[in-house]
């Protein structure tokens, strides 16, 4: 029987079409949204392997480098340690020893002294005259290496011999403390081009070794001179730790951006035509159960051909299939539980929900590892047992303010007492779960053991105090600063040596010492600024009892000083700053 036409427009709802087609949408938005994020995901996951590919091509590159200009380096140390060097007589000899020398190294080898006047170079005959050491437009390794006594590098020049492009790795020959003579090999270009070529660069990319001038030693592919350029190309540097040189990798920016695009443009086809098959497949079948149920509402509306009987099993069908799909769903919601109960036991933050007591009813693996009990244990504990006495209060407090409402959750970094006695500390997450009526039923704690940080911090802590402590005792002046001359510690002495007031008053600043001091030696000669301790300690140098006349530009005093200075180096033999004591000697000189 028909509904009457009143009680059909007094029924609440939406029509089963409408209805049908909300579900739709409402079952597709969230897979639309991961699946964005996952298109997304991979595209950068693409970029990124990208930058990685070519990060590790220019250090590959690099290290390539260090070890040929290493083996260059320790072959000269042999053949500098050769006594034929320090007597003129014997240089003949030293230049038949070198030529062995040059047929393992495959580059030729130079002698040359102080003033850079060549003295042997196997590519040429004994005895040839020869012309002096090139002035190199960039980096030369000859003066360097005589005036740090360190091994040295290049950077690219026209050999005067040989008439081609070369760089030079230089070595001191040190006597008793004293460098009269230099070792130098030369290298040709061409060897690291031949390197270069032999890597397998992906199309379109390009790989350049530059000096420190950015003048192309070598490159792949070869015949390509132009500039390094940042305008269309993306570059990753890395820079050989022996030399002064670079090596660059390039990449244009189309040849990044066309396969992250292609691979975009094809996720987000796959996504639109999947998300236009369901839609449709969706509305389809919607439109087939509306059409269903109508022809059960209002027979006229049925296929003509269609039997009644035939009509009532389908209705039976769909009672079945809503039935099936009921114990999938029950089923899905089983593994789901299933996955829940899987990631709250293997989770890597302790998770624990207690009762509002403090009686523990649950906890996973993650707080048994943290706390030394297992879950069985924590079930016969309340949570105020595990806390420290010291901090019991504040957490006990914390506890009421959630009840009350005050609070919905509070984070605390509070110790807690490992089953085997001893004190750990834990950062604690603690928040509350309300019934529907708004009532405290349980409390979640998520902890995680902070006891390494909390080391650290002490250690630093006294680290700094004892510093403190240790400047404080000393008698004479100390000062400690950075790369860029700032002070980064001062004792009290500082200031009475320089007459300050106190430690408060004096110059916190390299500059700002140099202008209100003059500094002169003994007998009364300035020193230029760029001679002072500081500058000299930031450059390199070291320095004991260095005697000054230090006079203050605004007071017009004077006094005698004795320093000693020196450079701070972090690991890597990188100058971070310089420490300089200072002693009053103004009596001793009177």
């Amino acid at each position: 029987a028909k509904l009457p036409d009143a009680r059909k427009a007094a029924l609440p709802g939406l029509p089963l079409r409408s209805y049908l087609t909300r579900l739709i949408w409402l079952c597709m938005v969230p897979l639309l949204v991961i699946a964005c994020v996952l298109a997304a995901t991979h595209v950068f996951s693409l970029l990124e392997e990208h930058e990685h590919d070519a990060n590790e091509l220019a250090k590959r590159f690099a290290e390539s480098v260090n070890r040929t200009v290493k083996s260059r380096v320790d072959g000269l140390k042999v053949l500098a340690a050769s006594p034929m060097i320090d007597d003129g007589s014997h240089l003949q000899g030293f230049y038949q020893t070198a030529k062995g020398f040059r047929e393992g190294f495959g580059s030729e080898i130079v002698l040359a002294d102080r003033q850079r006047r060549m003295l042997v170079n196997t590519r040429v005959p004994y005895g040839t005259p020869l012309p002096p050491l090139p002035k190199i437009d960039g980096i030369a390794a000859a003066p360097i290496a005589l005036t740090t006594g360190r091994p040295a590098v290049s950077d690219l020049f026209v050999g005067p011999v040989a008439g081609k492009w070369l760089v030079t790795v230089a070595v001191p020959v040190e006597r008793s403390g004293r460098i009269d003579f230099v070792l130098l090999t030369t290298i040709d270009n061409e060897l690291f081009q031949s390197r270069i070529l032999r890597e397998n660069l992906p199309d379109s990319w390009r790989l350049t070794l530059v000096d420190s001038r950015n003048r192309i030693i070598a490159r792949a592919p070869a015949g390509d001179d132009t500039a390094l350029t940042e305008d269309s190309y993306s570059r990753y540097i890395a820079r050989p730790t022996l030399t002064p040189w670079s090596v660059v990798v390039e990449i244009p920016h189309s040849a990044t951006r066309r396969p992250i695009l292609w691979a975009a443009a094809v996720m987000l086809a796959a996504i639109l035509a999947a998300t236009l098959f369901g839609l449709f497949g969706g509305i389809s079948a919607g439109r087939r159960i509306s059409l269903a149920v109508n022809a059960l509402l209002h027979p006229d509306l049925a296929d003509s051909t269609a039997d009644r009987i035939t009509e009532i099993a389908e209705v039976r069908e769909q009672l079945v299939d809503s039935a099936h799909q009921r114990e999938l769903a029950e089923a899905q919601l089983h593994a789901n539980e299933e996955k829940f109960r899987n990631a709250f036991a293997h989770a890597s933050i302790g998770f624990a929900m207690t009762t509002l007591d403090g009686t523990y009813v649950e906890s996973n693996r993650a707080y048994s590892n943290i706390t030394g009990y297992s879950p069985e244990e924590l079930r016969t504990q309340k949570i105020s047992n595990l806390i420290h006495p010291l901090d019991l209060a504040e957490n006990l407090r914390e506890i009421e303010r959630l009840r009350t409402g005050e609070k919905s959750d509070y984070v605390l970094e509070n110790r807690y007492i490992h089953k085997c006695g001893y004190t750990i500390w834990v950062r604690k997450s603690t928040s509350i779960v309300r019934d529907a009526e708004n009532r405290p039923r349980w409390i979640i704690k998520l902890i995680e053991d902070i006891s390494e940080r909390k080391r650290v911090e002490s250690a630093l802590s006294e680290g700094k105090a004892t510093l403190a402590a240790a400047l404080a005792s000393m008698n004479n002046s100390v000062f400690i600063c950075d790369a860029q001359g700032r002070y980064l510690h001062v004792n009290d002495a500082f200031a009475s040596f320089n007459r300050f007031g106190s430690k408060q008053e004096a110059a916190r600043h390299l500059e700002e010492f140099a202008d209100a001091f003059v500094l002169s030696t003994i007998d009364g000669q300035p020193v230029p600024f760029e001679n002072w301790p500081v500058p000299r300690a930031l450059r390199g140098e070291s320095m004991i009892g260095a005697e000054y006349k230090v006079q203050r530009k605004d007071t017009g005093e004077s006094w005698y000083g004795s320093y000693n200075c020196s450079p701070i180096r972090d690991e890597n033999g990188t100058i971070v700053g310089a420490v300089v004591t200072g002693s009053d000697i103004t009596e001793q000189k009177r």
